[in-house]
C-alpha cells in the first residue's frame, strides 16, 4: 500500500520488517524497542519491570505520550532528553498509525553518587536508593552518536531512502507537564438523594476495603467485600466477561493501593501478573467468586510478609536485596557495596533491628526457598542448591540438615506434594 506525502509515494512497513528493525536495535544497542499504537488503551505491554518502575517512580504518563503521538509530524525522528538522565526515541511508520518507541536508555553509566543526588534534589520521586539503583542498572547505555546513526539508517529504510526527513530533539517533555491535556466534560444525570447516598457509601466502603488490604487485615477486608455483594442487585446476573472485568479492576485497584506501602515493587508486580493469569483462565462464575477471595487473601498475605514496616529504609533495602536475589552469593561487604554503606554500620544496624546477623538471615531465607523447591518441584538436589547460590551439594546438604534436622532427600520424601 502507498500513500502520498510531500509528492513522494511511501511504502508501508510489513510486520516482518518491523520485527527486523526491533531485532536490529536489540542486537546493535541492546535496547528493546516497542511497536505501539496510540489508539490502544494501554500503550506499553512488557514483562519487564522497567516500565512498571517508570510509571510508578518517575510519574511517566501514557496520556502525554498518546497526545504527542497523535500530533507527531511525518518523516520525523524525535529524540527526547528527559529529566533523571532518561532518554527516548520515537519514529512514525509510514502510511499507518504505528510507532517505533525506544527507551528508556542512558547515554552514560549512572553512578551511586548520581542516584543519591537525584533523590536529594527530586523530592517528588517515589522509591528508595536501592529501587533506583536496580532500575538504572537494567537500562542499556547507548551513546548519542550510536543511537542517532542507527536511527538515521532506520529512517532511510522506512522512508524509501528519502533524505528529507527531520530530526527533532526535545528536552524535558514526556516526564514534565508541558503537554496540554484534553478533558471530557461529564454529563451528570439527575438522581435522587437516596441514590447519591448509596454512591457515597460505596466509595467509603471501597476506601475502607483498600485500607484494610494495605494493613494486611484480611478479616476486615473480606467483611467490606461481602458488604459490596449484599448491596448489588440480586436480580441482575452478570456475564462471565463482566465478572472477569470486575476481577481485573479489583486486581488493579489493590495493586495501585499497596504501591504506597513499603513493599518493594518487585513483589507487587510478580503477584499482580500471577493474578492476571488466573483471571484469564477462569471459565465459570463459581471460579470467579472463589478467585475474588483468593485475590484478597493473597494481597493481605503479601503486605504481612513483605512490607517490613518495622525496619528502617536501609534494612528494608537489605532484606529485599537478599530475598529477591537469593541466587547470589552475597557477603557482608558485597551487600554493603550494593547499598552504598559501610559494612560495619550495615552489620550493626541489621543486628540491632532484626535481632540476628546478616549471615544467619541469608541462610534462613535460602533454606526456606530450598524447602519449598524440594516439596513443590522435581528438581535434582544439586539443582536446588545451585538455585540459591550454593555450588557444593555436600555443603548444601550439611547446611540443610543443620537447619531442618533432616537431609534434603529425607525432607523431600516426608513433605513432597506429589509423586
Amino acid at each position: 500500500m502507498k500513500y502520498k506525502k510531500e509528492n513522494e509515494l511511501m511504502t508501508t512497513i510489513s510486520d516482518k520488517e518491523k520485527q527486523l528493525l526491533v531485532d536490529l536495535l536489540d542486537f546493535s544497542c541492546h535496547v528493546k524497542p516497542l511497536i505501539i499504537c496510540p489508539n490502544e488503551e494501554d500503550l506499553i505491554f512488557s514483562s519487564s519491570m522497567i516500565y512498571e518502575t517508570l510509571f510508578h517512580m518517575f510519574h511517566f504518563d501514557q496520556d502525554y505520550l498518546k497526545a504527542f503521538l497523535q500530533q507527531m509530524d511525518d518523516l520525523t525522528i524525535y529524540f527526547f532528553y528527559e529529566r533523571y538522565a532518561l532518554n527516548f526515541c520515537v519514529l512514525k511508520f509510514p502510511a499507518e498509525n504505528k510507532f517505533l518507541f525506544i527507551g528508556p536508555y542512558v547515554t552514560k553509566e549512572i553512578s551511586p553518587k548520581d542516584i543519591q543526588q537525584l533523590l536529594v534534589s527530586q523530592a517528588q520521586l517515589r522509591g528508595t536508593y536501592i529501587n533506583f539503583k536496580t532500575f538504572y542498572q537494567q537500562l542499556p547505555i547507548v551513546t548519542d552518536i550510536d543511537i542517532t546513526s542507527l536511527m538515521n539508517i532506520i529512517a532511510k529504510f522506512c522512508y524509501d531512502g528519502a533524505d528529507n526527513y527531520t530530526v527533532k530533539r526535545l528536552n524535558k517533555y514526556l516526564l514534565s507537564d508541558t503537554l496540554p491535556t484534553t478533558t471530557i466534560e461529564p454529563q451528570f444525570e439527575k438522581v435522587n438523594v437516596e441514590a447519591i447516598k448509596l454512591i457515597e457509601e460505596r466509595y467509603t466502603r471501597e476506601n475502607l476495603f483498600l485500607q484494610a488490604i494495605c494493613t494486611g487485615n484480611k478479616r476486615t477486608a473480606l467483611e467490606h467485600l461481602r458488604s459490596f455483594k449484599l448491596k448489588m442487585d440480586p436480580a441482575y446476573e452478570e456475564s462471565l466477561d463482566e465478572h472477569r472485568n470486575r476481577l481485573v479492576i479489583l486486581n488493579t485497584l489493590i495493586r495501585k493501593a499497596i504501591e504506597d506501602t513499603s513493599i518493594n515493587p518487585f513483589y507487587i508486580d510478580q503477584t499482580s501478573r500471577h493474578i492476571a493469569k488466573e483471571i484469564a483462565n477462569i471459565r465459570t462464575i463459581h471460579q470467579s467468586d472463589n478467585l475474588v477471595l483468593t485475590i484478597v487473601r493473597t494481597y493481605c498475605d503479601l503486605v504481612k510478609q513483605y512490607s517490613f514496616t518495622q525496619y528502617s529504609p536501609l534494612i528494608r533495602d537489605a532484606i529485599n536485596l537478599i530475598n529477591i536475589h537469593s541466587y547470589k552469593k552475597y557477603t557482608l561487604s558485597g551487600l554493603a557495596h550494593e547499598l552504598n554503606i559501610h559494612p560495619s554500620y550495615l552489620s550493626q544496624t541489621f543486628k540491632r533491628e532484626t535481632g540476628e546477623t546478616i549471615v544467619i538471615y541469608m541462610t534462613r531465607q535460602k533454606m526456606k526457598i530450598a524447602m519449598k523447591q524440594l516439596t513443590e518441584s522435581n528438581y535434582l538436589i544439586q539443582e536446588v542448591a545451585a538455585s540459591i547460590g550454593i555450588d557444593d551439594v555436600n555443603y548444601f546438604s550439611k547446611l540443610f540438615k543443620k537447619y531442618t534436622g533432616q537431609s534434603p532427600r529425607d525432607y523431600r520424601k516426608k513433605h513432597q506434594l506429589f509423586e
